[in-house]
């Protein structure tokens, strides 16, 4: 009995490895994940995962500028939103520069400025109502990308 039980074990782990889809076998978003508003992502990316969607209502990220012809980080502090979109299980690859001038052309469309590109990664700033918006989009060979989001603000006082 033991030995027909490891073997289902050994085959169920063998099927799950080589599974054409994700073990979680979504195609859409996780319940409760949502872009953040006015700013979509490239389509067939989905966020499925536990963590691929978080928000904290104050933070800070550093991101990549040039400023007077040096690459160097600078820390934004405020309202912060992650993001990790994963490409949809058959279809192509998009590559990272894909993504990336994705994200430029559609801020750059509505005022947005590049301050920071290496193909690899890129920061864009710009207005939407009246906050300011930093967005970091860094794609990984493709199959996902991250998009950090900061609405930038001073953090509120709580403690007397």
């Amino acid at each position: 009995m033991k030995l027909v039980i490891r073997t289902l074990l050994v085959a169920l782990a063998a099927l799950t490895l080589i599974s054409p889809t994700p073990a979680s076998g979504q195609q859409v978003d996780r319940a409760g994940y949502k872009d953040y508003p006015g700013i979509s992502r490239v389509p067939g990316f989905i966020l499925r995962e536990v963590g691929d969607c978080v928000e904290t209502a104050f933070d800070a990220h550093k991101f990549w500028v040039t400023e007077n012809g040096k690459d160097t980080q600078k820390s934004v502090e405020g309202h912060m939103f992650y993001f990790r979109y994963r490409l949809k299980q058959g279809l192509p690859n998009s590559s990272p520069l894909q993504v990336i001038r994705n994200y430029q052309n559609a801020a750059s469309a509505v005022g947005g400025k590049i301050l920071f590109d290496n193909g690899h990664v890129t920061t864009i700033r710009l207005t939407k109502g009246d906050k300011e918006l930093w967005l970091d989009v860094a794609p990984y060979q493709g199959y996902e990308y991250d998009l950090t989001i900061i609405e930038k603000e001073a953090m509120k006082q709580e403690v007397a």
